[in-house]
């Protein structure tokens, strides 16, 4: 209760990791974005009648000590169901450093294919993907680029549009 009264009307999120309790700001515009990427994934995948899990953001067991809580992610055909294929972290000023390091290693680690890491700021998406040392980076998308998947053949998503839908109300 103490806690509420001292947020106020703020949304935010609870993380608990390593005996530490974290609290994040949610920001219109990183759900905006990280909304406006889902609507893309899930409908290019109900389109093409294709077998997939929307996790969303809810907490992924690794093991005992690891978890993870990316912002969207998915099981994509019928790979495994109980890891995402795809996560998708979307940045903001305070979690930057922890969603590009930290979290990659932990995906990495626990053979996530692929992680989609979308910059707001920037107007960029950048698409890492697993190899035998961690993540790679495969692309850096950005400007009027449109960014294709491997592991979602045909789906196109036009940054410039992306970007537009999701911050032409914040700028």
């Amino acid at each position: 209760l103490m806690l509420d009264r001292a947020l106020g009307s703020r949304e935010i999120r609870v993380r608990y990791h390593r005996g530490k309790i974290e609290l994040m700001s949610i920001s219109v515009l990183h759900e905006s974005i990280k909304k406006l990427i889902a609507i893309f994934v899930e409908a290019f995948c109900m389109e093409r009648l294709l077998d997939f899990i929307p996790w969303g953001s809810a907490t992924q067991r690794f093991s005992d000590v690891a978890a993870g809580e990316p912002d969207e992610s998915y099981t994509i055909g019928q790979t495994r169901g109980e890891r995402p294929d795809l996560v998708i972290e979307v940045l903001s000023p305070s979690t930057a450093d922890r969603d590009q390091v930290a979290k990659a290693k932990q995906y990495a680690r626990f053979d996530v294919r692929e992680m989609w890491i979308a910059d707001p700021g920037a107007k960029s998406i950048e698409m890492l993907v697993n190899s035998e040392d961690g993540f790679r980076r495969a692309t850096l998308h950005r400007g009027d680029d449109v960014l294709r998947s491997p592991p979602l053949p045909g789906l196109e998503i036009p940054l410039a549009d992306l970007f537009l839908m999701g911050t032409d109300k914040f700028d």
